[in-house]
Order: structure tokens, then sequence, then C-alpha cells
């Protein structure tokens, strides 16, 4: 999820601080994936799609494995699409989540279990309506059915009143309904041995482990939506990969990206700063004082200098009468910091990480495309195997490319050593 309304407080405060590239001009370089945001987003679409083909979601379900299939298949698409600009894409998986994110993964998996419920619900109604002559709406069942009626509302201006609004909401509840299972992480694992693709396996979080990787200069940048990443101190931030599929001209992907050093220059913070100003804001691992906006957080920090400044405040407020205190002063009364562990979150975004580094390139396999093929067949099946085809078939051909690219480019990468400076120093020019 990352930090709450980070991205769009900081385009207000400088549009320019989003910047377009080509990839072609990282070409030769490493980029890290957080591989959980892709594998959510492409599932989600899956499903999405799956629904809208469903006759009657009263008795039927998207086809799952369809959506698994679809999720490797998008997933390979922008691996090839990151080889056809000469880069390299290392894929990372999440591990065990910290300590600190036991709240945020409670809520999540109670959101999930919810969605689950609530189309086995929907379902019990709606097959009572139809095949039961014996089958009255309860009280319990109609407060359950209330429980859409906002949403209902705002979308048909008109209350639940038949089958098919029922079935409107079923629909809808399977939309929202996605699990990126272990099953699936430890599929696309091997998909990604089989191809030659590195991959690595976060000890925590994905998203941690990508920008430390850019830290130590074993990647130029790392593709995530998460702006957690920023606030670990990551160079580059890619949140968008733009291309166009349908061109006959193959036209090279473009690169949307924030970069820590712009962040820092705009937003007029230290790190440190900056890293009280996220919490305040609201992580996976606290929620943001409620009843305030960015703009107050903003103000708070730029006035008191830190959290622990906040709160030395707020003590010195209660030694002065209500009519004396100035207006920020008034809105510190209510502010509430007493649910942030705050030394174990600035801990855990500044602490170093360690990450397997021995699986950072590609391999290339003796006729590359049929072993890889063989493989995926026997890990797949036939059928499956037909829909990512033609993506085994692009990036078994432009493996060997991209590692000779590797090999006779000026600033040749060696891992954990110097990157291309003058490459990263372009995107800290803002264009105001």
């Amino acid at each position: 999820m990352g930090i709450k309304k980070l991205l769009a407080f900081l385009r207000e405060l400088n549009p320019n601080i989003v910047q377009q590239f080509s990839i072609t001009e990282i070409k030769g370089h490493r980029i890290a994936f957080d591989l959980s945001i892709l594998c959510y987003t492409k599932k989600s679409d899956a499903v999405r799609n799956q629904v809208k083909q469903i006759r009657d979601p009263i008795y039927e379900n998207p086809d799952y494995e369809y959506c698994k299939i679809h999720m490797i298949r998008e997933i390979l698409k922008i691996i090839s699409i990151v080889l056809e600009g000469g880069c390299v894409p290392v894929m990372v998986f999440d591990g065990p989540p910290p300590t600190l994110k036991a709240g945020t993964k409670e809520i999540r998996a109670g959101l999930s279990n919810t969605k689950k419920d609530n189309i086995a619900g929907l379902r019990r109604i709606a097959k009572g309506l139809l095949n039961d002559n014996n089958f009255k709406i309860t009280e319990g069942d109609l407060q359950f059915l209330k429980k859409f009626e906002k949403s209902f509302m705002k979308k048909h201006k008109r209350h639940i009143e038949s089958i098919d609004d029922i079935r409107w909401i079923l629909k809808n509840q399977l939309n929202q309904f996605v699990v990126v299972t272990k099953q699936d992480q430890e599929l696309l694992q091997s998909v990604f041995s089989n191809l030659g693709i590195p991959f690595v396996k976060a000890l925590s979080e994905a998203e941690q482990t990508c920008a430390h990787m850019c830290l130590m200069k074993d990647v130029i940048a790392i593709y995530t939506t998460d702006s957690d990443c920023l606030v670990f101190g990551c160079p580059i931030m890619i949140n968008k990969i733009e291309y166009n599929s349908g061109a006959r001209r193959k036209i090279p992907a473009k690169l949307q990206c924030y970069t820590f050093e712009n962040t820092l220059k705009v937003i007029q913070l230290s790190h440190q700063q900056f890293i009280d100003f996220c919490i305040l804001m609201g992580t996976d691992y606290n929620s943001n004082p409620s009843g305030y906006g960015p703009e107050k957080h903003y103000d708070f920090i730029k006035i008191y200098g830190s959290i622990n400044g906040i709160k030395q405040a707020q003590k010195d407020i209660k030694a002065k009468s209500i009519e004396s205190l100035s207006s920020i002063e008034h809105l510190l009364i209510d502010y509430d910091l007493s649910h942030i562990k705050y030394n174990e979150i600035v801990d855990y975004f500044t602490d170093q990480v360690k990450y397997d580094r021995s699986n950072l390139d590609l391999t290339i396999k003796d006729d590359h495309f049929n072993t890889s093929l063989s493989e995926l067949n026997d890990l797949l099946g036939g059928e499956s195997v037909i829909h990512i085809l033609d993506f085994v078939r692009k990036i078994s051909d432009l493996i060997p490319q991209v590692n000779s690219i590797r090999k006779t480019i000026s600033c040749e990468i060696k891992s954990g050593e110097g990157i291309c400076v003058e490459i990263v120093d372009s995107f800290s020019e803002l264009k105001i």
C-alpha cells in the first residue's frame, strides 16, 4: 500500500517531480521488481475480465486457473518489454512480514475473509429466493443486505429491490475477491528458473529488499507502486511502464519515475524528517493521527522538526492557558501519537537488509527455447503453456542479446560496484 497520499502530495508541491525517460537510457542495467504488486494487479485484471463473462454469479465463479495463467503471461510480457529495452529484470518475492505489520496483515486477511463470507451469504439468500417457496428473508438477512446499500445507491440511485440487484452486488464482490496464493508464488519461481530470469526471495518485505538492492547499486532502479521505497532512500522508483504493444514499429518503453533526491528537494526536509513525515501520513506499520490531512502533518514537521519535537511541544502546551495558545498549538491538543511505535518503525526504515546476490543475472541454457519449453510443459501442462508460448520464445531470444549488451556497454556494471552515475544525476535535475 505504501505511504498514504504521499505521491499525490509530492505532485501538488511540484508536478515536475514525476519524470519520464526511455528504458534505453538505462540499457544494460538491472531493474528490481516488487513482484507482489505485479501479481496482484495482473490477477485482479484477470478476475475482472472473468467476472464480466459470468452469466449468473449466483451459480458461477471466475475461472481461477485461467486467472493464474493470465497473471503469469502478463508478468512474462513485462519481462520481455524490459529485456527489449536492454535491461535485466530481477524479480523480488515477499518474505514473512515484519511483526510491525501484524495489524495490517490481520485487517487485510479479515477483509478477504469478509468478501468470501459476503459472496456465500448473497448466494444463500439468492438461491433461497429462487428455489425455495418456503424461504423467508430474516431480520439478519436484511441487516446483511443493508451493508451493500450505500454502494448500490451510489451507482443506481435506488434501494436493493430484486434478484438482479443481488446479482450486481455479487459481481462487485467477486471483482474484489483476489488472492495471490503461496502456490502462485512458488509456481512463478519455477517459471523464472526455467526461463533463466533472476529472482530474489526477500527475508521480509519485497519493497524493502528492492530499495536496498538499489542503495547497494546492484540495480539501477526498482519498479513498484508502493511509495515505502522512497522512505528507505531508494534512488530511483519506477511506478509506471508505458508501452505500445500494438505498434508495428517497436517503440522502447517509457518509464515514469520518482527519485529520492528530487523528493527531498521538493519537500525540503532531511531524510530523517521525511521518515517522520511519512510516519505521520500513515504507513503499513501504523495508522495516521485521525482527522488531519497531509498539509497539517507537513506543517507540524516543518515547525517542530520531528515527531519527538511535536511530542515535546504537546508537553509544553499543557503548561499554558488555552487563551494563550496559537492556532497551530490548538491543533496539537488532539493530535494523538500514542499508538505509534516510533523507534521500531524508524529502525525498520533505516536498518540494512541482507539478500542473496548470487542470482542477479540472466541464465543462458543450451537450446534455450526448447529446453525451457520442455520444462514448462512438465510444470504447467501443454494447454497452459500455449497461452505463454509467444513470450517464452521472445524471452529465450532476448536473453543472449541483453547479456551481450551488459558486456559491451561503456559503463560496465559489476555487482555492488559503480552504476552509471551520470544517468542517475540526469534524473536529479528538476525541470521547473
